[in-house]
């Protein structure tokens, strides 16, 4: 009895090396229906399919090279829609993949208003996505404000005249927005990049009034 108790407590140790632990936190998702993981091997084997409902909690892997992706359980308790498969050694469990990645412009671009009526912004689609909110803020002392927002369904948006828009530095976000039955509530999580407008050419004022009323590219640019 003393050798197969020794045995046993030799076999679990073995196997408790042999075992990772995990801590899988998705706080920056909302859902209503909960997750869904999957891990698999280097061999393609599944070794992990297990369905969660809060956002965060452990998973043990056995030891090795492994992958993982994750989904958002909808409204008819299947999968509405999986992350990209990724190295479980990366440990990145995050709602980036409903989150646009922006592609332009470019971070930090700096355009000159004197010359262009008009500014473009692309993102890339998101899987399943009905339709997304775009939105410009305006970076002051202060901090931000809101000065554009819209609905679009496309991936990108051409801003015509910039008469809600000053000289300045600006950040602009877009967020996804899928149906109620995908069980997505929420996304605390977005992309952001900033761009600045400025005036090369001098301004000429009529009266001072005009500095209230008129936006930079309405005013009128001396060439």
């Amino acid at each position: 009895m003393r050798f197969l108790f020794f045995s046993i407590l030799i076999s679990f140790n073995i196997f408790a090396q042999n075992v990772k632990k995990y801590t899988v936190s998705l706080k920056d998702i909302e859902t209503e229906f909960g997750f869904q993981i999957e891990v698999r091997n280097d061999l393609q084997h599944t070794v992990v399919r297990k369905k969660f409902f809060t956002n965060q909690f452990d998973l043990e892997i056995p030891t090795g090279e492994h992958k993982y992706r994750f989904g958002i359980i909808g409204k008819n308790g299947e999968v509405y829609l999986w992350s990209s498969w990724s190295s479980l050694a990366d440990n990145q469990f995050t709602g980036l993949f409903l989150v646009p990645n922006l592609l332009e412009p470019t971070n930090n671009h700096s355009l000159d208003i004197s010359y262009t009526d008009s500014i473009q912004f692309k993102w890339t689609k998101i899987d399943k996505a009905i339709f997304y909110i775009f939105e410009i803020y305006q970076n002051r002392t202060f901090g931000e404000t809101l000065v554009f927002q819209t609905e679009i369904s496309k991936n990108f948006i051409t801003l015509e005249q910039f008469d809600s828009l000053s000289e300045g530095k600006f950040t602009w976000q877009v967020r996804a927005v899928f149906p109620k039955e995908s069980g997505i509530k929420n996304v605390f999580n977005s992309n952001r990049k900033h761009f600045y407008l400025y005036l090369s050419k001098p301004v000429k004022f009529s009266s001072p009034e005009d500095l209230i009323i008129l936006s930079p590219k309405n005013q009128f640019v001396d060439h």
